[in-house]
């Protein structure tokens, strides 16, 4: 029997290499594959994949303009969606000072980081995982006292 399910977010590259089918080289071929296992392994511990809706803005952006609605609508039925709500807005809001500390050149991006780590804070999440520990994301998502976890590696998480 699984344990008592925990509310796990996931980072946009993430996401998006989970659902990737074609790519440009074995580099790519293998972030899919630790993708696709982090999503099955998550499923297979009863947690509760959530991915913000900025998250999905982002995703459908990478998408065809005709196939975002359906695109849309099939990511909101498969994950658990953190909303951008005012709750998010003030955790988001809270990351601000931080933000300017970090960067000057990149702070339409980490906006963005912040709106998705806002979301996922109030959804409440307990977990991040991302694609790049070293990232303004991830050091953001801690100050929120959010556990940041990397993508497993090849090795690091069994085939299922």
């Amino acid at each position: 029997m699984a344990g008592p399910s925990k509310n796990v977010g996931i980072d946009t590259q993430i996401l998006i290499f989970a659902h990737k089918e074609v790519f440009v080289d074995k580099d790519q071929e293998q972030f899919a594959l630790r993708a696709k296992r982090l999503i099955k392994t998550l499923l297979d511990e009863n947690s509760r994949i959530v991915i913000s809706m900025i998250t999905i803005g982002e995703y459908l952006a990478g998408e065809a303009e005709h196939d975002r609605p359906k695109i849309g609508q099939e990511l909101m039925e498969r994950y658990q969606v953190a909303p951008y709500n005012l709750r998010a807005c003030l955790y988001s809001a809270k990351l601000t000072p931080m933000i300017k500390k970090l960067v000057e050149n990149d702070r339409q991006v980490l906006f963005a980081d912040a709106k998705i780590v806002g979301s996922l804070a109030a959804y409440p999440c307990s977990v991040l995982y991302t694609y790049d520990l070293a990232s303004k994301m991830a050091k953001i998502a801690q100050s929120l006292q959010l556990e940041v976890k990397s993508l497993p590696g090849q090795f690091e998480m069994p085939f299922k």
